[in-house]
């Protein structure tokens, strides 16, 4: 998932994650976010850095991974590979504890 409200920004951040062959549901706002997570659980959360503590204690008790949306000069690749970091994480976390 993308929270971006600027269109622009969230086009050239769907690109990115497509180059990385994601799924992308692009969101608007946190609240957009948090009221699909309802039904949609995102393997990771991609979003302004001032975003992540509304999405996190939004989405409690969930835990979503939440990367923070690279600066618009920074190398596409390093995104998606936080992305991929954030999601193998993830995936540890939750099989520790099953």
């Amino acid at each position: 998932m993308v929270v971006e409200p600027d269109a622009s920004c969230r086009a050239v951040t769907e690109a990115v994650l497509a180059m990385g062959h994601f799924a992308v549901a692009p969101v608007v706002s946190v609240e957009g976010a948090l009221a699909i997570c309802s039904g949609l659980l995102p393997a990771v959360i991609v979003c302004a850095d001032a975003d992540v503590e509304r999405l996190r204690d939004g989405l409690r008790p969930l835990i979503v991974p939440t990367v923070v949306n690279a600066p618009a000069d920074a190398e596409p690749r390093e995104l998606i590979e936080r992305i991929r970091a954030a999601v193998r994480g993830s995936i540890r976390t939750n099989a520790s504890t099953l």
